[in-house]
């Protein structure tokens, strides 16, 4: 299987065929490869999950297990770097470190068991740029827009969940000028935002928006849809000027909590945390007290929108609790 980064669908195929590479993609199968996401700058491990104990694990960027050279393995009991910013832990997880655009792709686990099976896993990683992702909060039940935005005329347009762009099959997309819906409940608009219509729980996650430009040029926007539910967000009102306290409930002792604003835990620096013991301002105006509420001082029209507060607690379960703040203009 050769599943090589940077395809697209063939406008007249109707499977995903690469479009400006020129190989086939049928052998990509959606159920043996997983997709990871990962902050540029961070470290990050990639999962190899199999039965049985290995005598040879190794780690190649690509599908072929012997071009080119292994980033990192497991061979003669020995776990080995083969690469500096690569590595393998002791569960043969390839963890990657100083997380670069250049190492977005396809990454396979190839496992050599003691019963002399072999065994082949793919991940895709994305790595994500945080002036390239946005995010969107929907309610359940309700319609929403995802936008995609980017200069020029397209020629294909492609919405997928996640961020691979053949796997799995698009929710909608424009070709051929014509714009379709490829799943029930999502379609495509004129301006090329994936419609979603009925939000369900499960339709939370990252969308990931593939165009090819009429200049050959290809374009890639994320957005990170966060689904709302009633009975999880709560809701506070203050004055331009004031100070304010949004709470976060849980039951429990922490041992981490941090607030962000949004939904996404790891796309913004916190405001403000509570680690290892120590309640910390990570930005002026914000501020966490003992009851791990936010604090916010001098409350400006900027402050307005949602903050999500995230708690792991001790027992290891983590907590996830959203308030909408409305800034009143006196």
């Amino acid at each position: 299987m050769s599943c090589l980064h940077g395809a697209w669908r063939s406008p007249k195929a109707s499977n995903f065929d690469v479009f400006y590479l020129g190989n086939s993609m049928q052998d990509c199968m959606e159920d043996t490869v997983s997709s990871v996401q990962g902050l540029k700058g961070e470290d990050i491990r990639l999962p190899c999950h199999f039965q049985g104990e290995p005598t040879v694990v190794g780690w190649v960027k690509g599908s072929i297990p012997y071009l080119p050279v292994p980033k990192a393995e497991f061979i003669e009991g020995k776990y080995e770097s083969l690469e500096p910013g690569f590595d393998m832990d002791k569960n043969f997880s390839l963890v990657i470190t100083d997380l670069k655009v250049a190492d977005e792709g396809f990454y396979t686990c190839h496992a050599l068991l003691e019963n002399f099976e072999n065994v082949e896993k793919s991940v895709f990683l994305t790595v994500i740029l945080v002036d390239t992702v946005s995010s969107v909060q929907g309610w359940k039940g309700e319609d929403i827009r995802l936008p995609c935005h980017f200069q020029g005329e397209p020629a294909v347009v492609g919405w997928v969940k996640e961020s691979i762009p053949y796997l799995p099959v698009p929710k909608a997309e424009f070709i051929e000028g014509k714009y379709e819906s490829l799943e029930l409940g999502f379609d495509i608009d004129k301006n090329f935002n994936l419609v979603i219509n009925d939000l369900k729980v499960a339709d939370e996650g990252f969308y990931t928006c593939h165009a090819l430009l009429e200049n050959s040029e290809n374009v890639k926007k994320s957005v990170f849809l966060t689904v709302i539910l009633v009975d999880t967000v709560s809701s506070v009102q203050g004055w331009k000027g004031e100070d304010i306290r949004l709470p976060c409930h849980f039951q429990g002792e922490p041992a981490v909590v941090g607030w962000v604003k949004g939904s996404i835990p790891y796309q913004q620096v916190p405001k403000a945390e509570f680690i290892e013991g120590k309640y910390e301002s990570l930005e002026p105006g914000f501020d966490i007290d003992k009851n791990f509420s936010l604090v916010i001082t001098d409350l400006k029209v900027a402050d307005e929108g949602f903050y999500t507060c995230h708690a792991l607690l001790e027992n290891f379960e983590n907590v996830e609790k959203s308030v909408f703040l409305n800034v009143i203009r006196k």
